[in-house]
C-alpha cells in the first residue's frame, strides 16, 4: 500500500492530506540535507509525518470547518466526509489520538513510529528538547511549520494555532506553560538547522510541493 492508497482508504479530507503531505516535506527536506553526525532513520521520520493526523477527521466541526480550511465540495462529497467521520469514530471511538494509535498499530507501523506519534505535542516539548531521539525532534519540527494552507513560520504556526483553539482550553496549544515552551521550539529550529546545509526558514511552499508525488508513493 502506497501513502495515496491509505489516504484514499481512509477518506482523508483534503486539508489533512496538504497538511501532512506539507509536514512530511519538511521532514524529507532535513533528512535529505542532514549533515549532523546523529544518524537517522529516514523511514521513522516519513511514516511519522505522514500518518500523524491520520484521525483527525473525527474532531471536524462541518457546521464551521468547511470554511475555515477553504474546503468546497457538493452536497455528495460533503455527505462522504460525514460518513467517513462516522465510520471513524464508531470504530475508533471518539479521541482523535487513541483512534490515530489504533490505526497506526492496526496498519502496523514500528514501535519507533508508535513513540514518535506518542510524543511530537507542544504538551511534551521539554522530553523533546531533551531526548536524544532526533526523529522526535525532526518530526515536531515539521509539524510546527505547516499550517491549514500551507508553511508557515514557526511563530505564525503557533499563533495560527492559538487562534483556532481559542474557545477549545483542551487543546495542547493552550497548555498552562505555552509562552514557555514556545522559545524552546525556536530553540529546536537552530539545532536543526546547525545539521542541515538547507535554509529551514527560507523553505517555501513550491519546495515542499515538489515532493509531494515521491511522498505518495512511498510503500508501507
Amino acid at each position: 500500500m502506497t501513502i495515496a492508497e491509505l489516504y484514499n482508504q481512509f477518506h482523508i479530507m483534503s486539508h489533512l492530506e496538504r497538511h501532512m503531505l506539507g509536514v512530511g516535506a519538511v521532514g524529507k527536506v532535513i533528512v535529505d540535507s542532514w549533515t549532523g553526525s546523529e544518524s537517522l532513520d529516514r523511514d521513522v521520520v516519513l511514516h511519522t509525518c505522514l500518518v500523524h493526523d491520520l484521525a483527525n477527521a473525527i474532531k471536524f466541526d462541518f457546521s464551521q470547518d468547511l470554511t475555515k480550511f477553504g474546503m468546497e465540495g457538493t452536497e455528495e462529497e460533503v455527505a462522504e466526509m460525514k460518513q467517513a467521520q462516522a465510520d471513524m469514530v464508531e470504530k475508533y471511538g471518539d479521541n482523535e489520538d487513541e483512534a490515530k494509535m489504533a490505526i497506526v498499530k492496526e496498519l502496523g507501523f514500528s514501535e519507533d513510529v508508535l513513540y514518535v506519534l506518542k510524543y511530537m505535542d507542544i504538551y511534551f516539548t521539554e522530553e523533546i528538547m531533551a531526548s536524544s531521539n532526533w526523529e522526535l525532534k525532526i518530526c515536531s519540527y515539521a509539524d510546527s511549520r505547516i499550517g491549514p494552507n500551507g508553511i508557515l513560520s514557526l511563530q505564525e504556526r503557533f499563533d495560527e494555532l492559538i487562534v483556532r483553539y481559542r474557545d477549545k482550553p483542551s487543546a495542547t496549544i493552550n497548555h498552562p506553560r505555552r509562552d514557555e515552551f514556545i522559545p524552546l521550539f525556536h530553540q529546536l529550529e537552530g539545532r536543526l538547522q546547525e545539521r542541515t546545509s538547507v535554509d529551514l526558514e527560507g523553505l517555501s511552499d513550491s519546495d515542499l510541493e515538489a515532493c509531494y508525488e515521491e511522498l505518495k508513493g512511498i510503500k508501507l
